[in-house]
């Protein structure tokens, strides 16, 4: 599925942002959005073509890791997610319920992301909030980083989800369950940093 002209907009202004210093800044910014257009037109194809009840286990590719997780540290490489765990996120299973026509965002919502947590228990781990949200619920996708799957290293989405309540995310950052970080480190390398996507900030209440 294309995307609007209000996340090409978006996602244009952020890559050019982000891609301030290099040689050739629009020229980077237009090819890093031009890259999640592809990303999401072919995630979309394969939404199309799955079959949950075909229980083969198998990779799907969402696409590729996106600049703002890569800074935190991800290492560039595909985004994918096993079939099972697609179809968890699309069964009748509590806080899931995902549809395909929300599914099929998926790629652009986390190049895009509202915030993004550190497990504090997993050192390999992000969960991140998107703008995705259904139920009148946020959209959080669960994400392992370099991993090997069919002998190729991948970032790995174990879960999307919906958000339980506006309490769980903050518990778990006064508990320890993750640690949030924020923009202006998030330039220097994952050790010290987090993101915390600062156009969203005066919204960020609503979420937490």
């Amino acid at each position: 599925m294309p995307l609007t002209d209000d996340q090409i907009a978006k996602l244009y202004d952020k890559h050019l942002r982000a891609a301030a210093g290099q040689v050739n800044p629009v020229a980077a910014a237009h090819a890093a959005w031009e890259q999640v257009q592809r990303d999401t037109e072919e995630w979309g194809r394969q939404l199309d073509k799955f079959d949950v009840s075909n229980r083969t286990r198998r990779m799907l590719t969402v696409g590729r890791t996106p600049d703002v997780l890569r800074k935190l540290g991800a290492p560039d490489v595909p985004m994918s997610i096993t079939s099972d765990n697609l179809a968890k996120a699309m069964s009748d299973k509590e806080d899931h319920q995902l549809p395909t026509s929300l599914l099929k965002n998926l790629t652009a919502a986390l190049a895009e992301p509202i915030m993004v947590f550190e497990s504090a228990t997993r050192a390999d781990s992000f969960v991140v909030l998107t703008e995705l949200r259904h139920d009148s619920r946020s959209v959080m996708v669960a994400m392992t980083l370099d991993i090997i799957q069919q002998r190729m290293h991948i970032n790995e989405i174990t879960s999307a989800y919906k958000k339980k309540t506006k309490l769980g995310i903050s518990d778990k950052l006064r508990t320890g369950g993750f640690s949030t970080r924020t923009k202006r480190k998030a330039s220097h390398g994952r050790g010290q940093t987090g993101y915390n996507c600062p156009r969203c900030a005066d919204s960020q209440r609503d979420f937490l």
